[in-house]
């Protein structure tokens, strides 16, 4: 079953699709609106770190939306938007 069958099967999925989505929406703005607060006080490590991962969900929103699925792991999540990469499958996206 692919990930949009999945999310399709009745309304109740698609709700829980839409909450998905705007849970990681949410958390993106989150980490993004922390890594501005720390920037204003000056803890530019800090501050750095919160951008680091708004910018990581705000990519997995963008999987999400498009694939219905989003890779858990950084170094997957920066294989689906390499330029010079080989097609990546969904299948792919939460292995080891």
């Amino acid at each position: 079953m692919t990930p949009e069958e999945f999310w399709s099967q009745n309304e109740a999925y698609m709700d829980k699709k839409f909450y998905v989505g705007f849970c990681i929406l949410a958390t993106s703005l989150n980490d993004y609106a922390v890594g501005r607060s720390l920037h204003r006080q000056n803890k530019l490590d800090w501050a750095c770190t919160a951008y680091y991962y708004s910018l990581v969900h705000a990519l997995r929103l963008v999987c999400f939306l498009v694939y219905g699925d989003f890779p858990m792991r950084h170094d997957n999540l920066a294989k689906v938007f390499k330029f010079n990469r080989k097609r990546l499958r969904i299948s792919q996206f939460n292995k080891r």
